[in-house]
């Protein structure tokens, strides 16, 4: 046979292929035809595949999303009735069961959502209030072992589908917590029962096999009836022992189906089905789905033949329309680009995590993006418009910003980073970064603004706690410094102090010897003089002195060590039992001048037999000198009244210790931030407003309080409270 297409080379190029034979044209096109139908063929059956994939898994979406809805209308029911205050009286112990005005609220909910039972149970599970139900009353009734009993007690709402023994059918619990009249603390938990029937309806409604899964992999409930109760994969033996404790599947047996989920196609019955796993509104459930396999053939082989006479034809006409089409083609993707361009910066506007907006010059908004709306604390991007009508005065924090801004705009036609407050809906004040542009709108000459918003107030708020942080460190370098300088001083002074203390010691010693011979030389010869003084003065003022050195060298010596104990940067932190007693001493030794400086009225009591504290003794040492030079600090007269004292309450088992002044008192706005870090009126003099921020950190470390009282003119009263040792193990141990 000879060719059909022949290609010539001239010249170093190539010819477009010639026919050799009319009937070689006419046997390309029935060629290129069939292949065209073949490759259309197995597209096609591929795309049905595909399809039926994919909408196998839309199908079983959205009947998750119809289950989801259904779950939630009860929800609504069952938090709306766990906020009722009939049930907080009767958990709170204000009402005594039964109460017919909570059965009555109890019975129209319930009748409302078509459930079995909605019931109260209190702390310890026991059910104190029901609706009355088909069966026999279940009030008094303990459920505590009931997972959504737990779940509930934790703080969370929660699904719990299960088997009820009682009524033989399966059932949907939801249960959330009761929050107590102070919402802080949980006093019981709502539960409300329905028949799954209503789920069941959705499933048996769909050609699939479809079944709810539980988190163990257990089948609860089927439009397959075959499968209910069933497991994907064997259990271990003490997940089934659990099971049959929470009473969940009502101790049925479970039987394996051995199906393997990880793959896109299964077969069940010597059949092959396509799978889908979609996630549930219950926590850790999932509905699982079959649909068998589309193994019908593409189109039949009458229906082929057509395709391909149809096909043949058309070839012919396509050729006629070719340049039509072409043109038509490129019309459409002209448009089509134009659309999509479109939609493209519509999707940026309506996505944008920034704030988009325009605006007119006098001040309101002509269109804004849903990122904008939020920023402002607005639900729409409408509403803002709608309510917003001078921006200057309605968004702005300060007007004069806007005017600012408003000049530089108009000036250079754009500005960017622009920082100002703004004011949210609810009177929030945030901060936002504007950048913007001058705009006009086609076809007229009235400019607008537009531009983006960015919300910094997180950024500000993140370099104010950084300038803070900075601010704490060299504080904290400061001190470091201060005590390391400290204790260097303090080693230098007790050098030469303990030369003192030993040369005195000395002196005195040779004194009392020297003195007897001193006396009879009085006595046989008289008075004499002795460092510019008669020896009869001298021998009574001598001793005195020598006491004195010895009595300083010896305070010297216990400042001292007050001091380098006090200065020791104790890097372990270790918690260890300690008298506060001791520790108020060894502040007092460090304060002792300054407390005689201040006040002649000084009066200290520590009771005895105060039980340990568990803490560290320098930094609770450094908390009571903090507390102390600050009450100094604070007496302008030294007639005005200085005590500490401590003792322990035996009613709530607290250690408790005061100082109280007479001094000047803290006005009340400054008793309000009086432990705020870096916050102090006596920066002039050297304070850096630490020293009680610190102190309330140690105290909240040690368990204990910081209360501060005071009364401008009247004085101040710090009062510290400490828990025991003793006590603070009984409570670890509970």
């Amino acid at each position: 046979m000879k060719p059909v297409l022949k290609r010539y080379r001239q010249a170093g190029t190539i010819r477009l292929p010639v026919i050799e034979r009319p009937g070689g044209f006419a046997l390309f096109c029935v060629v290129l035809f069939c292949f065209l139908g073949i490759c259309g063929y197995f597209s096609t059956q591929l795309l049905r595949e595909e399809n039926q994939i994919k909408t196998h898994r839309h199908l079983m979406e959205l009947l998750s999303e119809q289950i989801e809805n259904i779950v939630t209308q009860h929800f609504k029911i069952v938090q709306a009735l766990s906020r009722d205050q009939a049930i907080l009286d009767l958990l709170e112990g204000r009402g005594n069961p039964p109460n017919p005005d909570l059965t009555y609220v109890l019975e129209t909910a319930r009748l409302i959502s078509e459930a079995d039972r909605i019931y109260a149970l209190d702390h310890n599970g026991i059910i104190v209030s029901s609706t009355r139900g088909s069966g026999h009353s279940i009030i008094g009734d303990n459920y505590a072992f009931r997972p959504y009993f737990k779940d509930a007690w934790k703080g969370r709402t929660t699904v719990f589908p299960a088997f009820d023994d009682r009524s033989g059918r399966m059932e949907l619990h939801l249960s959330t917590p009761i929050y107590g009249t102070s919402n802080e603390s949980i006093d019981g938990v709502l539960a409300l029962e329905f028949d799954i029937s209503v789920v069941e309806d959705l499933l048996y409604q769909r050609a699939e096999r479809i079944g709810l899964l539980s988190p163990d992999g257990i089948i609860f409930t089927s439009n397959h009836p075959g499968w209910i109760f069933h497991s994907i994969r064997p259990l271990a033996k003490n997940r089934l022992e659990n099971l049959r404790e929470i009473k969940q599947f009502s101790g049925k047996k479970i039987i394996p189906l051995n199906l393997d989920l990880n793959r896109k196609i299964v077969q069940i019955e010597e059949e092959n089905y396509y799978t889908a796993l979609v996630p549930m509104p219950i926590s850790g459930w999932k509905l699982v789905s079959f649909q068998k396999k589309d193994t019908r053939p593409a189109l039949p082989l009458y229906y082929k033949l057509l395709v391909g006479t149809g096909l043949f034809v058309t070839g012919g006409l396509a050729m006629l329309v070719f340049f039509l089409l072409i043109n038509i083609q490129r019309q459409k993707k002209t448009q089509s680009e134009l659309f999509r361009t479109q939609e493209k910066y519509s999707s940026i506007f309506r996505n944008a995590v920034m704030g988009i907006y325009q605006s007119t010059i006098d001040g309101h908004f002509i269109e804004v993006n849903p990122s904008m709306a939020k920023i402002l604390g607005f639900d729409t991007p409408g509403e803002l418009v709608k309510k917003i009508k001078r921006i200057d005065y309605q968004v702005y924090v300060h007007s004069d910003d806007r005017r600012t801004f408003l000049k530089n705009v108009l000036k250079n036609n754009r500005i960017s980073g622009f920082e100002t407050q703004f004011l949210k809906k609810n009177g929030e004040k945030i901060w936002v970064q504007l950048s913007g542009r001058l705009a006009h709108a086609p076809g007229t000459d009235a400019p607008f603004l537009e531009g983006f918003c960015i919300d910094i107030t997180e950024k500000k708020n993140s370099q104010k706690r950084s300038a803070m942080r900075q601010q704490q460190l060299l504080a904290a370098d400061r001190m470091i410094s201060m005590g390391v300088l400290a204790s260097g001083v303090a080693h230098e002074i007790n050098n030469p102090n303990t030369f003192i203390h030993s040369n005195a010691q000395f002196l005195s010693d040779a004194w009392n010897q020297v003195q007897i011979i001193l006396d009879d030389y009085y006595e046989k010869n008289g008075d004499f003089i002795i460092s510019g003084l008669p020896y009869s003065r001298l021998k009574e003022k001598f001793p005195v002195v020598s006491i004195r050195i010895l009595e300083g060298s010896r305070r010297i010596a216990r400042i001292i060590k007050e001091l380098r104990n006090y200065s020791r940067n104790d890097e372990s932190l270790a918690h260890a039992p300690i008298d506060v007693n001791k520790v108020v001493r060894s502040a007092l030794v460090l304060l002792e001048n300054m407390i005689k400086k201040s006040t002649q009225r000084f009066k200290l009591e520590l009771n005895e037999g105060i039980p340990l504290v568990l803490g560290n003794f320098q930094r609770l040492e450094q908390v009571i000198v903090n507390i102390v030079q600050n009450a100094c600090q604070a007496i302008e007269d030294d007639k005005q009244a200085l005590s500490v004292s401590s003792f322990y309450s035996r009613s709530n088992e607290r250690i408790v210790i005061i100082c109280r002044d007479e001094g000047i008192g803290i006005p009340a706005d400054n008793l309000k931030r009086i432990l705020d870090p870096f916050f102090t009126t006596k920066r002039d003099s050297g304070g850096t407003g630490l020293g009680l921020s610190i102190s309330s950190t140690i105290i909240q470390e040690l368990d204990g309080d910081l209360d501060i009282q005071s009364e401008t003119g009247k004085g101040t009263v710090v009062r510290v409270e400490l828990t025991p040792a003793a006590v603070k193990d009984g409570k670890n141990a509970v």
